[in-house]
């Protein structure tokens, strides 16, 4: 099955249910900013640590960045792939998709990696974020810019 959004042909997302987490399920909290605003990352990291413990997880530990959101070259990014990587973590929290990437392609291609590795990305708005709910907020996101 082949979805158009915009000018992005999305194949075979729907192919299978994103899993539930499970209480006391370990997290990664992300926090971003585009701009140096110390106040809204402690804003994002305060409402991050809420909607876990309201969840039932548990926090495995927090990345911030500040800057742009069209690239992933981002130290706290880099973070969380490590705690990826290192199995520590199975699912990374944001506050929303845009705060993860602003470019549908990089964020798609980053909820793949995730996805590969069995790790979910959930967000306070939206919950759990499988591929094409993904691929529809990122293309309004990139038009609100």
């Amino acid at each position: 099955m082949s979805i158009v959004i915009g000018r992005f042909i999305l194949i075979g997302f729907l192919t299978r249910k994103d899993s539930k987490m499970n209480r006391n399920e370990k997290v990664w909290l992300y926090c971003r900013v585009a701009r140096d605003d110390k106040a809204a990352l402690e804003n994002q990291e305060k409402r991050l640590i809420d909607f876990a413990g309201k969840k039932g997880y548990a926090i495995a530990g927090v990345s911030k960045d500040t800057g742009s959101g069209l690239t992933m070259e981002r130290p706290g990014w880099k973070e969380v792939e490590q705690a990826i990587t290192a199995h520590q973590v199975g699912a990374v929290l944001a506050i929303n998709s845009s705060r993860i990437a602003r470019n549908t392609v990089e964020l798609l291609a980053c909820a793949e990696r995730l996805h590969r590795q069995g790790v979910q990305l959930v967000t306070e708005s939206d919950g759990n974020i499988g591929k094409m709910r993904v691929a529809m907020y990122m293309r309004l996101a990139q038009e609100e810019r």
